[in-house]
């Protein structure tokens, strides 16, 4: 869409966004050193008026008195840092007219925006506050501007994990509610609803952040649909299916192993929820001692069968879970494991955890052991031929 460098096609563009109070940061040249030229997007002067602290838009930690430097535009070249008229802090993302994506965005902009202004509604997504045809072909999409990364294993206390994990599951009910298929379940695809004024993938953006933990009006939402999916809103969410093909789109770290045997078309809802399983078992397995039941949340998430949760039963037992958890407990600090992955591949790390009451008293929500049969099939299927052969067998008789 972009076939000429960001600065030139933002600088453009500048004028024609200011006229529909659109007020672009300033871009300025940057040369970290002789291999690596850039542009950021600097941030005004005295940012952080306590005006922007209204959902849907985020609190901004720190003010600045000059100039400063928050995002790269190399990496982002489709999107813009921005105030709107009521100098409210945005980003601008371009996409293409009448795309998947411009749909999407048309569809959550459809809700009423009320949704995105109480806490005890706010849906967890980052909502478009705008969408600007160019008649061109793309369409300018505004949005409010938080917190990315979010450093999700700085979190610090079980009650803060467990507000993450409400949150992205939170979001995902609701983009499933509009039949919204996620499809990039990503750590860089979370945002939260604290802003600084320094550069995002600085020491000093992270330390803000951290700071601010736990707040009872932190959140955090989804964001980013260029990978999503739309069905008809009255689909059914266990009969929409994609082909095989779709599979391989998004961020592939979390995928479940729900297209291993290659069949000819899977379920994309199923898909989210089972990569949104694979994210708290990265991240959160040092939790599950004083919460034993995110054990069992954690298997039912993941689990490749129809026993898997939706998004909306595994943010109710998310709930459950909270309620009956006391104070005290979610005030403990813990300690996450950074790139804790082996507990994606091995679900006894953390019901190991457990003390054989809780075992008891949560087994009936825990994955079964695979037959052998089954486990030599995986096992086979990790191989590239194997696996073509697979498809190739699957998709003839479709099944």
């Amino acid at each position: 869409m972009i076939t000429y460098p960001a600065n030139v096609f933002w600088n453009q563009c500048r004028p024609w966004l200011a006229r529909r109070g659109v007020v672009l940061y300033e871009l300025r040249p940057y040369q970290a050193n002789e291999h690596y030229k850039s542009y950021f997007w600097h941030s005004p002067a005295n940012t952080g008026d306590s005006e922007t602290r209204n959902l849907p838009y985020a609190i901004c930690t720190d003010k600045c008195d000059s100039p400063s430097a928050v995002m790269d535009s190399k990496g982002c070249r489709r999107v813009a840092c921005a105030q709107d008229a009521m100098h409210r802090d945005i980003v601008v993302k371009v996409i293409i007219t009448g795309s998947m994506e411009h749909q999407i965005y048309q569809r959550i902009h459809e809700v009423p925006a009320e949704l995105f202004t109480d806490g005890s509604t706010f849906p967890c997504v980052l909502p478009p506050t705008a969408l600007l045809d160019s008649q061109r072909g793309y369409t300018f999409v505004a949005m409010p501007l938080w917190g990315c990364p979010t450093h999700i294993g700085d979190i610090q206390t079980v009650g803060g994990a467990m507000q993450f994990m409400r949150c992205y599951l939170q979001g995902m009910s609701f983009l499933h509610e509009l039949r919204i298929a996620y499809r990039d379940v990503w750590d860089y695809n979370t945002a939260i609803n604290r802003r600084t004024p320094f550069w995002a993938h600085s020491e000093e953006h992270r330390e803000a952040l951290r700071a601010h933990r736990g707040e009872s009006d932190l959140f955090y939402a989804l964001m980013d649909f260029d990978q999503s999916a739309l069905f008809p809103i009255d689909a059914s969410l266990e009969e929409c299916r994609l082909p095989l093909s779709a599979a391989d789109d998004g961020a592939n770290l979390y995928k479940p192993r729900d297209t291993q045997l290659a069949p000819a078309y899977y379920n994309p809802f199923a898909f989210d929820v089972g990569a949104a399983g694979f994210l708290f078992r990265r991240y959160f397995p040092t939790v599950v001692p004083f919460v034993p039941g995110l054990a069992a949340l954690f298997d039912r998430m993941t689990e490749r069968s129809k026993r898997r949760f939706s998004a909306a039963e595994a943010l109710l037992f998310l709930r459950g879970l909270e309620d009956h958890s006391s104070p005290d407990v979610l005030e403990t600090e813990v300690a996450l494991q950074l790139n804790a992955v082996e507990t994606m591949d091995d679900a006894n790390i953390y019901w190991s955890k457990l003390s054989p009451e809780d075992i008891c008293l949560w087994d009936p929500y825990r994955t079964p052991v695979q037959p052998l049969w089954a486990r030599s099939l995986d096992w086979m299927a990790t191989h590239v031929n194997v696996w073509i052969a697979l498809r190739f067998f699957r998709q003839t008789l479709r099944f």
